[in-house]
C-alpha cells in the first residue's frame, strides 16, 4: 500500500517579484484533496474543506472549519475552529481542544524555525520567494519538507502543514496493518514480519514506531482512530 495526497493548484508560473498579501482564512474558498491508496483494489477518496461564520471562543473570533467527502457536497460536517491575526499567522483547534495550535505563519523569514503543532512538526525556512497562481502573484515559503502558498496554504493540503511522508520501516509498518485490516495483530507478529525473528521480544521498540505513525496519520495522536492498541496482545486497524 501506498498512501499520496494530491493537492491540485493552477497556473504555476514562478517569479522572484514581490506580490500582494492575501487572507488565508477565508469563507468564500474551496479546497480539496485527493487521497489515493495505492493497493488492491486502488482506493481513491477526495476530502473538501471550507471555512464558515464566525465563532467566538474565549476572547477569539475563530472560523468553523467544516470537512465533506461528498461529491456533491451537500453533506458537511465540523471538524474544529481557525484563526487568523494581523501577523499572518494562522491558530486551528479541534472540537474538544482548548489548545491554540499553530498552523501557518508567512510573516517568517529564511532560516526561521517553526514548531507547528498541529502535526508536531518543526519545520525550517529554507527559501522565500513568490508563484503566479489563480492571475496574481502570491508568496511561497519553502521548508526543509513542506511549501506554503499564500492564500492557499500548504501544497500539501490546507489542514495537512507540516504532514511528514511516510517511508521506510514506518511504511512497511502501515502496510502490514492495512492489510490485514480489522484483525488484530501481535506484537511478536509484527515484529518478525517488520524487522525479523531476533526483534520479536522489542514490544518498546514498536511502541515508538506505531507512535510515529500516529503521529502522521491519527487527526489526534493521543486518541487514535485508525492504529488502535489491543492491551497486552498488538494493534488492530481501522
Amino acid at each position: 500500500m501506498k498512501i499520496k495526497i494530491l493537492f491540485i493548484l493552477l497556473s504555476l508560473n514562478f517569479t522572484l517579484f514581490s506580490q500582494n498579501t492575501e487572507t488565508n482564512v477565508d469563507t468564500n474558498k474551496l479546497w480539496s484533496n485527493l487521497h489515493i491508496i495505492t493497493t488492491f483494489p486502488l482506493f481513491k477518496e477526495t476530502n473538501y474543506i471550507k471555512f464558515s461564520e464566525d465563532t467566538v471562543i474565549g476572547s477569539y473570533h475563530y472560523k468553523k472549519v467544516l470537512n465533506s467527502t461528498d461529491s456533491l457536497q451537500s453533506v458537511w460536517s465540523e471538524v474544529g475552529y481557525i484563526r487568523e491575526n494581523q501577523e499572518k499567522m494562522v491558530f486551528y483547534r479541534t472540537l474538544n481542544d482548548t489548545t491554540n495550535r499553530l498552523m501557518y505563519d508567512f510573516s517568517a523569514q529564511i532560516g526561521d524555525s517553526l514548531f507547528v503543532n498541529i502535526f508536531h512538526k518543526l519545520l525550517v525556512v529554507e527559501s522565500i520567494d513568490s508563484v503566479f497562481i489563480y492571475n496574481k502573484y502570491r508568496k511561497r515559503i519553502t521548508f526543509n519538507n513542506d511549501i506554503w502558498v499564500e492564500g492557499i496554504g500548504s501544497v500539501l493540503g490546507v489542514m495537512n502543514c507540516g504532514r511528514s511522508n511516510i517511508s521506510g520501516a514506518e511504511y512497511n509498518l502501515l502496510c502490514l496493518l492495512a492489510r490485514n485490516e480489522g484483525k488484530v495483530l501481535t506484537h511478536q507478529y509484527i515484529l518478525k514480519e517488520i524487522w525479523g525473528s531476533n526483534y520479536q521480544s522489542e514490544t518498546q521498540y514498536l511502541r515508538v514506531y506505531i507512535a510515529q505513525l500516529r503521529k502522521k496519520i491519527e487527526d489526534n495522536p493521543n486518541k487514535p482512530q485508525h492504529i488502535l492498541t489491543e492491551s497486552g496482545v498488538g494493534y488492530r486497524f481501522y
